[in-house]
This record gives structure tokens, sequence and C-alpha cells, in this order.
């Protein structure tokens, strides 16, 4: 990811790329022009990327668990 987390992909103008009168899908509305280098897609959903990172970290933590129960 970016190193600015916090910045949505896709919103309006404002301090990281949020505003709460112009959100994604509205008129006015920006995308990032890489969705997979940013954590948050809209200030309340993640992105794609972020939701990939955290299932692979789970699963693997599960696999872990379950070959140390084996």
């Amino acid at each position: 990811f970016q190193k600015d987390v916090l910045s949505v992909c896709c919103g309006g103008p404002g301090k990281y790329h949020y505003n709460t009168r112009i959100i994604c899908g509205d008129e006015g509305a920006t995308t990032c022009v890489d969705p997979s280098k940013s954590l948050y897609w809209d200030g309340v959903h993640l992105t794609e990327a972020a939701y990939h990172y955290i299932a692979d970290d789970w699963l693997h933590a599960i696999t872990l668990s379950a070959r140390a129960t084996s």
C-alpha cells in the first residue's frame, strides 16, 4: 500500500480525498489510478487489495494452527 493509508481511492475533494457531500458514484467524485495501492475504497469499505491481504493472513494463520494441532 502507499504510505498515505488514510486517503481513500474513491471520493471527492477534501482531506484524504474524502468528502461527506461527494461520495463515490456522485458527480464530482474521482477514483485513484491504482486501487491496489490503497487501503480504503471510499472511507467506509476497504479495497479488494486490502481484503485480499487480510484473507491471506487469516488463511495462513489457520493453516499454521491446523498443522500445530495435527
